[in-house]
């Protein structure tokens, strides 16, 4: 397998030979990622030569090393549709994938919206202090709290 090309081995069948995670990382270690992302005229992915030919632990390393489990081809299908049906276990590992990035990606979002409403609480603030009558009692100015400014 040491001289064949990325897309010769993704398109083994597992009938074939089932290739395993660890006898892919020792292959691809010192591969360019660059090479794990190329698409061809159609702009199918290896992640999807992998699902449509069912070798499992390529589909999970390449989604290790972040190949977008969501990429369409030009007739818009993805890795998805190429194994729905054949290897409902590796359709079930793209949708676990899935829900997992949209999760994660929904709390990023999510922590982003509460550090804006801060930040924005804080502005309000700001502005609202800013705006505060001072006084000046005593050779001292004064907020509307009686706190020195």
């Amino acid at each position: 397998m040491n001289s064949m090309t990325p897309l010769e081995i993704c398109t083994l069948s597992v009938e074939e030979k089932s290739v395993s995670y660890q006898e892919i990382s020792n292959l691809w270690a010192n591969i360019d990622l660059k090479e794990l992302f190329k698409t061809d005229e159609n702009n199918k992915t290896l992640l999807m030569y992998s699902a449509e030919y069912g070798q499992q632990y390529i589909v999970q390393y390449l989604l290790d090393k972040g190949l977008p489990w969501n990429d369409l081809t030009l007739d818009k299908k993805t890795a998805g549709d190429y194994c729905r049906d054949s290897y409902p276990h590796i359709y079930q590992l793209l949708l676990d994938f899935a829900c997992r990035s949209e999760m994660i990606l929904s709390l990023i979002e999510q922590n982003k919206v509460k550090e804006e409403e801060k930040t924005n609480k804080k502005s309000v603030d700001l502005q609202h202090y800013l705006a505060s009558p001072l006084s000046f009692k005593e050779n001292q100015l004064l907020d509307s709290n009686n706190d020195a400014v």
